[in-house]
């Protein structure tokens, strides 16, 4: 079935930081006032990670053995040093982080996308996205939806005047010539509709000036989605965004509530190869 024809609402809240937390990899952004990385989350439950390629790069040689054969094909066709180890890091941390919730060798966990798209794991009630960039990558994992998530490196040098041009509506320009940081409101609303559109499955977009990410009650007409095969599973989409070192983070799920993020740092890498995130890393 087709969206309906009023629309699907999509309603923004920004992520905002009640706490920072130095270390030395990095810093953690937190959300709520009890964490812990592990730390058994009452269901349904969701799970951000962020983590920096030049912290965590010194990980990726033990990290590539998780990976599958499949993924280290892929990596093979990488031709950027720099791509090849965020491309470890992220599906590598993907797979230890998975194995926990799963109870599982990591290294054998299958990942298959559904119809429109989403990955899935066969037989598990257990969803996930991933995103990268050259530089950062972050991971979703969520227990009853498949979240969407998008993060992209702020480029000084990309001409966003006239990337907007073409993929935003005139709103969306109108909002980002308003902001006194034009070129983050720009990644602000790219990283809304990547994460979208990843939540919700629809493939490709052809016409994503049409899919309006800047206001208080944004909208997706169901005209942009003609294949009878898609259709949204909830009626509500909540997107929450984040400005965090150099990069923009976007998670996009089916419900209003307090978000984490949790950085990624070599200590709490390490523990989950030694122990194979058996047991919750105490902090």
């Amino acid at each position: 079935m087709a969206i309906p024809s009023d629309v699907s609402k999509i309603e923004k809240h920004y992520i905002f930081m009640k706490h920072i937390i130095e270390s030395r990899e990095g810093i953690l952004c937190r959300m709520d006032h009890s964490w812990n990385y592990l730390e058994a989350r009452p269901s349904p439950f969701i799970d951000i990670y962020y983590g920096r390629k030049e912290h965590l790069s010194k990980n990726a040689p033990s990290l590539q053995k998780v990976l599958s054969a499949e993924e280290n094909s892929r990596l093979q066709k990488l031709r950027r040093e720099d791509d090849k180890i965020i491309y470890i890091l992220s599906h590598s941390l993907l797979r230890l982080l998975m194995g926990c919730r799963l109870r599982s060798d990591p290294g054998s966990i299958t990942f298959l996308k559904d119809k429109n798209g989403r990955p899935f794991i066969p037989g598990e009630k257990l969803y996930f996205n991933i995103s990268h960039t050259r530089n950062a990558f972050a991971v979703a994992i969520a227990k009853t939806y498949v979240p969407g998530i998008d993060i992209e490196r702020i480029n000084r040098d990309i001409d966003h005047e006239q990337v907007a041009e073409n993929y935003f509506s005139n709103k969306e320009i109108e909002y980002i010539s308003r902001d006194r940081q034009e070129r983050k409101a720009f990644y602000r609303l790219w990283t809304r509709k990547e994460s979208l559109l990843k939540s919700i499955g629809s493939g490709i977009v052809t016409d994503l000036t049409k899919v309006e990410v800047s206001g208080d009650s944004n909208s997706l007409p169901s005209e942009l989605f003609p294949d009878e095969k898609f259709s949204p599973l909830y009626e509500k989409y909540y997107i929450y965004s984040l400005d965090i070192d150099d990069h923009y983070l976007s998670i996009t799920i089916p419900e209003k509530r307090d978000l984490e993020i949790k950085q990624f740092t070599g200590s709490f890498i390490n523990e989950l190869i030694d122990t194979g995130a058996k047991e919750p890393v105490k902090q």
